[in-house]
């Protein structure tokens, strides 16, 4: 069984700086053979060289944080500022439905590259919906 650590940063700039020095780690650790041949690579004492993959380095930041604190589409939100920051985000109980102006969405399927997908053999992986009212 893998074990994974989740790291998690105060700003945007410290993610961005901790993806590249994780990237070049998994780069060279994936690159190195010696290191999966060798079964006393669990027994390192450095834990960096025990880096072969990143997980989620791909998703953006603002939906990492949307992910870790419970911020879904669709909703309503109270939002308490204080000098232009967010101080407090609770979901509220509002039900309305805001009147729509603009509609997208776009839907996600698992296709052969550069084909249409085709409804017999392709999936459908996620749908996104947009709105602007």
């Amino acid at each position: 069984m893998k074990k994974y650590l989740k790291i998690s940063f105060r700003t945007n700039g410290d993610l961005i700086n901790a993806r590249k020095f994780l990237e070049v780690t998994k780069k060279k650790n994936n690159n190195d053979i010696d290191l999966y041949l060798n079964p006393k690579r669990a027994n390192t004492d450095n834990p960096k060289d025990l880096i072969t993959d990143i997980r989620e380095y791909d998703v953006p930041y603002h939906c990492r944080v949307c992910i870790d604190t419970g911020i879904r589409a669709g909703k309503w939100f109270e939002v308490q500022l204080k000098d232009k920051f967010i101080i407090g985000l609770a979901a509220s109980s509002k039900k309305s439905i805001p009147d729509l102006k603009v509609l997208a969405f776009d839907i996600e399927t698992s296709k052969d590259r550069f084909k249409f997908p085709e409804k017999d053999k392709d999936i459908i992986m996620m749908i996104s919906l947009m709105f602007e009212s």
